[in-house]
């Protein structure tokens, strides 16, 4: 049986746990992690949700995702579940903090993305969670999204992540700096 930290609007622990399938209380937030793993070409690592889950079953999915458990931070779930459904150690390559969050109406949402060189059929996928892997490109993604056979995602969410995995910035690298009069203010 899985428990679940509860944190409140302002991301801090609450005290309190719920089980997994129990629904957050209102006024009461989750913390989920997503991992998108990402080749040297700029292709994202998808997975294919086991057709036993209960939530998207049979679709795609960025490469990881999960809830964090009780006494968990969002980086131990991270590495955590990497290595649970899709048998990658990337203790090395997720940082401390996530590369953005997101809130959603039951908690937050923190992605790490990562590169990692190799082929998908070099990873252990779990059958239990995981029916396949393969890398797609973000165009691939779009188009898997259009024809409802991933998760319906925000179009400007893969945007985002694309974005920020290739640049790593949230500022656009190629445009000009900007020259305050009073840059000790910024």
């Amino acid at each position: 049986m899985e428990f679940l930290d509860l944190y409140s609007e302002s991301r801090q622990k609450s005290g309190k746990i719920i089980q997994r399938s129990q629904k957050v209380p209102k006024g009461s937030y989750r913390l989920v992690i997503h991992v998108c793993v990402f080749d040297p070409n700029g292709k994202m690592l998808i997975q294919k949700r086991s057709q036993s889950k209960k939530l998207w079953p049979g679709m795609w999915d960025v490469s990881v995702a999960g809830g964090v458990k009780a006494g968990e931070n969002a980086r131990q779930a991270a590495i955590r579940e990497c290595q649970e459904e899709i048998g990658a150690d990337l203790n090395d390559l997720i940082k401390g903090q996530p590369d953005f969050s997101l809130s959603f109406s039951e908690g937050f949402d923190d992605f790490f993305l990562v590169t990692l060189a190799g082929r998908p059929e070099s990873l252990a996928a779990q059958k239990s969670e995981v029916d396949s892997l393969c890398w797609a490109s973000k165009e691939e993604i779009m188009e898997m999204i259009q024809s409802s056979t991933f998760i319906p995602y925000q179009f400007s969410l893969i945007d985002l992540i694309f974005a920020l995995n290739k640049d790593h910035s949230i500022y656009q690298l190629n445009s000009q700096s900007c020259e305050f009069e009073n840059s000790e203010s910024v």
